[in-house]
């Protein structure tokens, strides 16, 4: 399988400043061709009429597609160091605008170029103004071009502004590329974040999530005497529905009754699995009364909406219940804490199931 080829994407909030950036270049580039063929230079009109049809090729693609690849970045760096190169040749002898163009274009292989093109560009950017002064040295009739006073100042203020022009792009391409990669990087450890604290089958907090929150909230309500309470939640005969109406049926059973649990919590409590069919609620600056409430609350939701799809079961037997078992922090240790509620939710499954214990 070939390597991934990167690329940056354009958002439409984009384009209105893309589009300005080229019907501004392409104004300036006319204009200077046609000064370059009204003042004599012939050979720089040609090369700026080239350039003007390479750029307008270039932006064409690119706001159509709207896709910024590793590929494009290759082919627009190569076109910009042979325009500055025909700018050097025909546009007098402003050589530092060529080194200050091949140092934009190797930051701009350092952010965007991977392999073979990165290395490219980063030698022809190296190399191309040591050659160029190198050949303007041994041939200076080539690099300096007779001319009137003001044809030489004409020649020059649009050269600078025409190599303005090209480092504002590239280095316009740098800022995107450093904002494309923090992007991808923010996006791929939200992805892990999730992976790590998030149980893959029903959305909820994994146990070491919801076991680190609790811990966190334990040392919070001693230090500063706020009410914890903690709430076990247990799917009632789980293991018949595994039995008799198999694992899928099952799952389905628990992610709908995490939906119940997601739609009753709110900052800062928090809802996770523990494990199997079990599910552990955090609930801080919260006491046993008004934990009880909220699991009734959701006992009565998951009785109501939660229900095992059977066009063969009769009365209730498709109904879903669940128990809970309550403990409010008194100075215990987390462990301590969830062996009591633990405890409270085995009474109630002892008790008939399908209701709420706070106190045994």
């Amino acid at each position: 399988m070939g390597r991934a080829e990167r690329s940056l994407i354009f958002d439409r909030s984009e384009l209105p400043g893309l589009y300005v950036v080229f019907g501004f270049s392409l104004t300036v580039i006319v204009a200077m061709a046609i000064a370059s063929f009204v003042t004599g230079g012939t050979a720089a009109g040609v090369l700026y009429a080239l350039s003007l049809v390479v750029l307008g090729l270039f932006f064409w693609q690119l706001l159509v597609s709207r896709r910024y690849s590793e590929r494009t970045w290759f082919v627009e760096s190569l076109f910009f160091l042979a325009w500055i190169v025909s700018l050097r040749i025909t546009g007098g002898g402003f050589g530092h605008g060529l080194e200050a163009c091949a140092m934009a274009l190797m930051a701009l292989a350092v952010m965007m170029g991977t392999g073979l093109y990165k290395v490219v560009i980063m030698l022809l950017a190296a190399a191309v103004p040591v050659l160029i002064g190198v050949l303007s040295f041994i041939y200076p009739s080539y690099f300096y071009v007779p001319r009137s006073i003001v044809a030489s100042k004409v020649g020059a203020g649009a050269e600078i502004l025409a190599v303005a022009i090209v480092i504002s792009l590239m280095l316009d391409r740098v800022v995107a590329a450093f904002f494309h990669e923090r992007i991808v990087v923010e996006e791929k450890l939200a992805v892990m974040s999730r992976m790590i604290t998030e149980d893959g089958m029903t959305g909820l907090a994994n146990r070491a999530r919801v076991f680190e929150v609790l811990d966190n909230e334990v040392v919070r309500a001693r230090r500063y005497g706020h009410p914890l309470s903690v709430i076990m939640i247990d799917i009632d005969g789980f293991k018949a529905v595994n039995d008799t109406r198999g694992h899928l049926a099952g799952d389905e059973v628990i992610r709908r009754v995490a939906g119940v649990l997601r739609g009753h919590v709110q900052a800062p409590w928090v809802a996770g699995r523990r494990g199997g069919d079990e599910f552990l609620m955090v609930l801080p600056e919260s006491g046993a009364g008004q934990a009880a409430e909220l699991a009734e609350r959701v006992r009565v939701a998951v009785q109501d909406a939660v229900a095992i799809e059977d066009p063969d079961a009769e009365g209730d037997s498709g109904r879903v219940t669940i128990s809970a078992g309550i403990a409010q922090w008194s100075g215990e240790d987390a462990g301590a804490l969830v062996d009591l509620a633990d405890q409270r939710l085995y009474a109630a499954k002892r008790l008939g199931r399908n209701r709420i214990v706070f106190s045994c």
